[in-house]
């Protein structure tokens, strides 16, 4: 699913490249609200990569790196 909104992101980058001014307006909003909706993603995947389970205790980074 990630990939699909990167892909986006890229086609938005290159209509904002190509537009004109009166569609320039529309392009960067959807881009801007591509760009947050990756944000979002972004954060999520960090916390659950950083979240402290539930016991409170982080596993070790060999640990993690197996799951």
């Amino acid at each position: 699913m990630l990939r699909r909104l990167e892909d986006r992101i890229r086609e938005l980058c290159s209509e904002a490249l190509s537009a004109e001014e009166p569609e320039l307006h529309a392009v960067f909003s959807k881009l801007k609200s591509a760009l947050h909706e990756h944000t979002g993603r972004l954060r999520k995947l960090a916390g659950a990569r950083f979240a402290i389970p539930e016991n409170g205790h982080q596993q070790d980074r060999r640990s993690q790196e197996r799951l």
